[in-house]
């Protein structure tokens, strides 16, 4: 009996910055709680240890998405490349299938996983755990989010991996 699994994820397109920039040296952003944050690199906004990050990507939290734009796919084969997905070697072997398509005008990619059961799913997970393997994937780009997609028939509720 396989198991299934799908996210649709996003990159943060960094040159769609809504902010102002201070100087030509500093980046500035007013939060929603109006308060001013000002860095250095585009990429603290998006950097969970940084005091600059703008949080998650949810419908819950504004500021990631009034900060940037997501970045627009060509196609699927773009949209993999640019994510760099790519399985670790420590998750590979219980991925029994894994499937793309562009959703969201071509702004999100779809990404469907099949195990073989659940045992390889629970495996999957403690793996990544216990390892602290982001997603299963040898890299996990920093900019990407993701929301999870529910089907009926879908396993568990939670996400491959809390990050």
């Amino acid at each position: 009996m396989y198991m299934e699994n799908s996210k649709i994820f996003y990159l943060i397109d960094l040159n769609t910055f809504k902010g102002t920039r201070l100087n030509n040296k500093q980046y500035c952003f007013i939060n929603s709680k109006n308060q001013k944050i000002i860095t250095d690199s585009l990429h603290n906004f998006i950097t969970e240890s940084d005091p600059a990050f703008l949080g998650y990507y949810k419908d819950t939290n504004p500021d990631l998405k009034n900060a940037f734009d997501f970045k627009i796919f060509v196609d699927v084969n773009d949209a993999v490349k640019q994510f760099g997905f790519e399985w670790h070697d420590k998750t590979a072997n219980l991925v029994a299938n894994t499937t793309y398509e562009l959703t969201d005008s071509n702004k999100g990619l779809k990404m469907t996983v099949l195990f073989n059961n659940e045992v390889d799913w629970d495996n999957f997970c403690n793996v990544c755990q216990t390892q602290a393997i982001s997603h299963g994937f040898k890299h996990y780009k920093l900019g990407a989010f993701y929301n999870r997609s529910q089907k009926k028939g879908d396993i568990a509720t939670a996400p491959l991996i809390l990050t």
